[in-house]
């Protein structure tokens, strides 16, 4: 897991992939950021596209977003009426 506030993390281990395919020439598929407990991805996107070391190796083809059925539509309301009450 990957959390975005610790941005640090994330441009290492992007590091330490880059450095293991370039000491191998072992070719890599993809890499999965898995995020649990983010509710927005944008900061990894961000730091994704903006980093020049990761930008130019790897290539950001997709997000994938998942809710919890069962809380999503109190969670959605309960954002409503945060945001009537700012």
């Amino acid at each position: 897991c990957m959390c975005c506030s610790v941005r640090g993390d994330l441009l290492a281990a992007f590091a330490a992939i880059a450095k293991k395919v370039d000491d191998t020439a072992a070719p890599i598929d993809a890499v999965i950021v898995e995020t649990t407990g983010i509710a927005d991805p944008v900061p990894i996107v961000r730091t994704m596209k903006g980093t020049p070391a990761i930008r130019d190796r790897f290539a950001l083809t997709g997000v994938v977003t998942l809710v919890d059925a069962k809380n999503i539509l109190k969670r959605l309301r309960e954002m409503d009426e945060e945001e009537d009450a700012e």
